[in-house]
């Protein structure tokens, strides 16, 4: 539906290890309202900074994952 979802991620990698699941939808990026893959590909990210994710899973359940660019 245009949302930014996680794609694939490896069992072994640090995003999943931090809470990372295929499918998941990102709702916010450090509070910023991600309403669709656009946003998602405009976020200003930075190499080394980290961020704080909120994510709905298939389930809809919200959770926050913290993770380093």
């Amino acid at each position: 539906h245009g949302r930014a979802a996680v794609g694939l991620v490896w069992e072994n990698s640090e995003a999943y290890q931090r809470g990372f699941r295929q499918g998941d939808i990102i709702e916010r990026i450090n509070n910023t309202p991600i309403n669709d893959f656009r946003q998602f590909l405009a976020y200003p990210f930075i190499i080394g900074q980290s961020y704080t994710y909120t994510v709905r899973d298939k389930w809809g359940h919200t959770k926050q994952v913290r993770l380093t660019k």
